[in-house]
């Protein structure tokens, strides 16, 4: 299974009557070996640990999002979403977003292609690397 099924799958397992309260983020090592990161810490340190990951440890693949809100006009439905990047040694990184409902339950697939969040998560991303002093 490929890892953006894999973090798609844990979602859906993880969302409850508050969200997901704790983002989630999945490391896929040299090793085939799949780490499991739980995130409860703010948006700016969540940022700062994964991209850490990823410089030092190279791995062959990162995945992680943050529980967020919608308001209109960001290209949503359904007013709740985890927001977050998909990172692939040698290529570029893709932000992506999944829109869903807890009740009733309703989780759509990662949507890569939403304007408005590709937008706001590619600034998050480049000020998280300016903040951390790392090569873009």
């Amino acid at each position: 299974m490929r890892l953006t099924e894999t973090f798609h799958d844990w979602l859906l397992s993880t969302i409850d009557e508050a969200g997901v309260s704790i983002p989630h983020g999945l490391v896929l090592g040299d090793d085939d070996n799949l780490t499991v990161v739980a995130l409860a810490v703010p948006i700016d340190q969540a940022y700062a640990f994964m991209l850490t990951e990823w410089a030092l440890n190279r791995p062959k693949e990162i995945i992680f999002a943050i529980d967020r809100f919608t308001k209109p006009g960001q290209g949503t439905t359904l007013g709740d979403l985890v927001a977050g990047h998909h990172f692939v040694r040698d290529q570029s990184s893709r932000p992506f977003i999944v829109e869903y409902r807890h009740d009733p339950r309703i989780v759509q697939p990662i949507d890569w292609g939403n304007l408005f969040w590709n937008s706001a998560l590619t600034l998050e991303l480049r000020g998280a690397i300016r903040l951390l002093g790392m090569p873009k």
